[in-house]
């Protein structure tokens, strides 16, 4: 009971400070989300809407099915099934929202424990909290589009999340 006790009053006072900010700098707080309604609207939506779309499509029709053939394979190099490979290798093109949308649809339709989503996405989470401590301890950006621009990347199983730190 302590422990909910503590998290509502934590909950309570972050919500506090917020609204406070907001009262006192409305400025700030309307074109921070003005910046990033904009972005949405222009950059992260168009670019991953279709092709969450279309790799949703190939997998409830049921096409990715011809990865099946590969499910000892991928059973014994990566211990997962071929389904879940496929899940996989999409969510690396897509990023996270496509890896996360695949890996609820693999878990809907029993094709992936929750049990194992679940240690996925806390791998991840947990990882991405650790940036917090120590995020100038990742290597700086090298290839593609953010190399060279201030950017780091923390590898995280096989999936790669980029940053910037603003100081």
């Amino acid at each position: 009971m302590k422990k909910k006790n503590i998290i509502l009053t934590i909950s309570a006072a972050a919500a506090s400070v917020l609204a406070l900010f907001i009262v006192t700098e409305p400025d700030v707080c309307r074109s921070g989300a003005a910046e990033g309604i904009i972005l949405s609207g222009r950059v992260i939506i168009p670019s991953l809407f279709p092709f969450t779309v279309c790799v949703l499509f190939l997998m409830k029709s049921g096409a990715l099915n011809i990865l099946n053939f590969a499910d000892g394979f991928t059973r014994r190099l990566f211990g997962i099934s071929a389904q879940n490979f496929s899940a996989m290798l999409f969510s690396f093109i897509g990023g996270y929202p496509t890896g996360a949308k695949l890996m609820n649809e693999s878990v809907k339709q029993r094709k992936l424990s929750p049990e194992n989503a679940k240690g996925q996405t806390d791998r991840i989470w947990e990882a991405l909290k650790k940036l917090e401590i120590f995020p100038q301890s990742h290597q700086e950006r090298t290839e593609g589009k953010y190399a060279g621009k201030g950017y780091r990347q923390l590898l995280i199983d096989n999936y790669i999340a980029i940053f910037r730190i603003d100081e």
